[in-house]
């Protein structure tokens, strides 16, 4: 999108931002500002690109992020789009970084993590259950896609040896409820912090680490 951009039409304060932009890792570290800047430019930009779409009789989904990029930096799939559905992308993408600039100016910064409220709620939707505003990397199109209450919550590492050994990590617990000693198992969720795997060969050994036997009487 930044290639897009016509500099000279903007003021010193959208050049700070488009610097800021130009300067970032992308990270999208929750404590930073960069990856919410983006996202709302981003997203305005999706919205009006596409609106066309919107007015079809039939129910057209808009294209994916990865869809939406590509085309942008793709000069020939960028016209055409632009023929067919008769917008400009270039001014759209000049628009909605001018208005996000602006936002910013106005609203003051607003990290990553505030503008994502990464979140994980229990699955009875009850509040009280549920943590926000966890302080978590990440973002729907990154690696570790953890955009607002959708990510990868279940977290597993598996060494292939003989025997195998894993490690794991999945807040809330295997049972999610809220009851057991390992439900809140959120700051080891977010640190990285792994339990180990037991993989046991018989009954007896399981019961030797302190795991419950249950027996089924038809």
């Amino acid at each position: 999108m930044v290639p897009l951009l016509d500099t000279t039409r903007l003021d010193a304060q959208a050049l700070r931002t488009l610097n800021d932009l130009r300067g970032w890792d992308r990270v999208a570290d929750h404590a930073g500002e960069e990856e919410a800047l983006f996202q709302l430019w981003f997203d305005s930009l999706g919205a009006e690109l596409w609106a066309p779409l919107q007015q079809h009789p039939l129910p057209l989904g808009d294209p994916t992020p990865y869809n939406t990029i590509r085309i942008l930096a793709d000069s020939a799939l960028r016209t055409t789009v632009e023929q067919a559905l008769k917008v400009d992308a270039t001014a759209i993408v000049l628009r909605t970084f001018l208005a996000m600039a602006r936002a910013r100016e106005t609203d003051g910064p607003l990290s990553w993590g505030e503008a994502n409220n990464a979140r994980i709620m229990h699955l009875a939707r009850i509040p009280a259950f549920g943590r926000e505003n966890l302080p978590v990397n990440g973002a729907g199109t990154a690696v570790n896609a953890q955009r607002g209450n959708h990510g990868p919550s279940q977290r597993i590492v598996v060494e292939l040896s003989s025997p195998p050994k894993a490690w794991y990590q999945l807040p809330g617990g295997i049972s999610g409820n809220p009851g057991s000693v390992h439900y809140d198992l959120l700051p080891e969720w977010y640190t990285a912090t792994y339990r180990p795997v037991h993989f046991l060969s018989t009954a007896a050994e399981g019961e030797d680490k302190g795991f419950h036997r249950t027996t089924l009487v038809p």
